[in-house]
């Protein structure tokens, strides 16, 4: 982990990756505090496990898949009548409660919650293919519960 960079400081000198740098990014994303507890709790769970992914690697992609459940778990919040996250899009964007872009996002994301939770082996991502799904998960859930 020592070779890794959690960002550049003003004069463009890398700043090393440390718990405490991930924490902070993590910090950045949107939360909101209209959102159920147990919702929130999964965003969390999202969150400390980046942070914790500089202890555990690994950690990064399971970090993607708890912030998808979140947004699962939202949506099942807002739209009850469904236990299917590919029709609770569907109704949320149908309802103009996601834009399409949102939607078509989201569907992504369901294919790749089905593909984490039916592996056939280990995946592992790095932080910048998990962060900025995580981040939108978080977006996502903040915008849910305005």
């Amino acid at each position: 982990m020592k070779f890794f960079i959690g960002g550049f400081d003003a004069q463009g000198h890398p700043i090393p990756l440390t718990p405490e740098t991930l924490r902070a990014r993590t910090s950045a994303w949107p939360t909101s505090p209209e959102t159920p507890e147990e919702i929130a709790l999964l965003l969390k769970t999202s969150r400390d496990l980046f942070t914790m992914s500089y202890f555990a690697y690994e950690f990064l992609t399971v970090g993607v898949l708890v912030s998808l459940q979140a947004v699962e778990a939202a949506l099942r919040h807002k739209l009850t009548e469904d236990r299917s996250l590919a029709r609770l899009i569907q109704r949320a964007a149908k309802l103009e409660i996601i834009t399409p872009d949102d939607a078509e996002r989201l569907d992504a994301g369901r294919r790749l919650r089905n593909d984490f939770s039916h592996p056939s082996g280990g995946t592992v991502w790095t932080y910048g293919m998990t962060a900025p799904l995580i981040e939108s998960s978080h977006a996502l859930v903040a915008k849910l519960f305005e």
